[in-house]
């Protein structure tokens, strides 16, 4: 069932993609897979597009997981809010690195890749920084209350 989830997960996701696109007058150039991930390929490339679109085209196919995860059920909802979840991170390569250029390309015209890529990783380790720094100050609260 896991890989039925998956499968109709990602075909679901990626054919959201083409109907948005195909409601924009965006044509596709490539459609194709790998393992565990797929990918659809317009015609104009999403940074191109204008930045209401490109949100449009991006959103929906995470978007498209998340409604699946709530009609579905069992592993094949988990299944599908997790990608769901997991595409709209700003992972590189994922449609949530994508979404937050745009906004950021928006609010500040001009900047790059390179600069969002450290955006994200400048947030990704402050997260972590920030979650390590809890954990001791949480097993420093305990050990001093152990020793009293």
């Amino acid at each position: 069932m896991r890989g039925l989830g998956l499968l109709i997960g990602l075909l679901l996701h990626e054919l959201a993609h083409v109907v948005m696109m195909s409601l924009f007058g965006i044509g596709i150039k490539e459609i194709g897979a790998g393992f565990l991930y797929a990918y659809v390929s317009p015609t104009v490339p999403v940074l191109e597009m204008h930045p209401v679109v490109s949100l449009l085209v991006l959103v929906v196919g995470p978007a498209t997981n998340f409604v699946l995860g709530r009609v579905l059920s069992g592993e094949m909802a988990d299944i599908n809010s997790t990608l769901g979840f997991i595409n709209i991170l700003p992972i590189p390569g994922a449609d949530g690195f994508f979404v937050l250029y745009i906004l950021l390309a928006c609010i500040f015209p001009g900047i790059g890749i390179a600069t969002v890529l450290g955006i994200v990783i400048v947030l990704v380790v402050g997260m972590v920084l920030v979650f390590v720094i809890s954990m001791l100050l949480e097993w420093r609260k305990k050990r001093t209350r152990a020793q009293l």
